[in-house]
């Protein structure tokens, strides 16, 4: 686990460095939540939900809880799923940042809408 992952306990597997470069440089932006499950499913809303509103509509879908190991991440308008800090990387290239709350790599949904 490297120091980000470390600080933010979040274990998400990240985009290479060559991927982040050509979506920031292709317009690439965030537009809602997302949560993955199993590397298989995602479960996406669009902005301004938060994850607690996804979260909520997928209990009151299946009636069971969120597992804990449901990855929370974010949707990007090239229908891609990523995790919060490559989120970050890209909503910072896309200007999407109304404000920075939390860690400084780590992308929340209150950071952009």
């Amino acid at each position: 686990m490297d120091d980000v992952n470390r600080k933010t306990g979040y274990e998400d597997p990240r985009l290479t460095f060559e991927d982040l470069e050509a979506m920031t440089g292709a317009g690439v932006r965030i537009v809602g939540v997302a949560i993955r499950y199993d590397d298989v499913i995602t479960a996406v809303m669009p902005a301004p939900n938060r994850h607690h509103n996804l979260i909520s509509h997928i209990h009151g879908v299946t009636g069971r809880p969120v597992s804990g190991s449901a990855k929370q991440g974010f949707w990007t308008s090239t229908n891609r799923w990523v995790n919060r800090h490559d989120a970050c990387v890209i909503a910072r290239a896309a200007n999407q940042l109304i404000r920075k709350t939390g860690p400084e790599d780590i992308l929340f949904s209150e950071d952009v809408w």
